[in-house]
């Protein structure tokens, strides 16, 4: 299993350079050689995008996330537990609550964590050393 946050997700429907590990990523799931798994977050945080930080027109951003809906990712809903840890993970690392979400899950499964963020694998890699820098 492998964690992946909304900036992988969305480097395979936003068309720009640098997508290709990304979508390497999303044929493997495919194909069946890796279960990709993220918290339900992720749904919001692609809309969110799609919405207010992108050119998609609305009917667009409506078959991405149709697509993406489509794939059957593990898409995991937090327990209060899990909201506690994601919580001290953000208070520990000064990273956001959505984006330590993704850290805790990739914790409970003892996973990698693949993420496009620089500044957040910069923040993360010397204390978890699953997480992996697309790049």
């Amino acid at each position: 299993m492998i964690v992946v946050d909304s900036s992988v997700v969305l480097k395979w429907y936003i068309p720009e350079a640098k997508n290709e590990k990304a979508r390497q990523y999303l044929a493997s799931h495919v194909e069946g050689k890796d279960v990709l798994s993220a918290p339900s977050l992720l749904f919001f945080e692609v809309n969110n995008v799609l919405a207010t930080k992108s050119a998609i027109t609305a009917s667009e951003g409506l078959k991405i996330m149709k697509s993406l809906h489509d794939l059957d990712l593990k898409i995991v809903n937090f327990s209060f537990d899990e909201f506690k840890n994601a919580l001290n993970l953000a208070k520990k690392f000064n990273i956001s609550a959505y984006d330590s979400s993704y850290v805790s899950l990739a914790e409970k499964f003892r996973c990698r964590f693949v993420t496009a963020d620089k500044k957040l694998y910069n923040r993360l890699r010397s204390h978890f050393t699953k997480i992996k820098l697309l790049n």
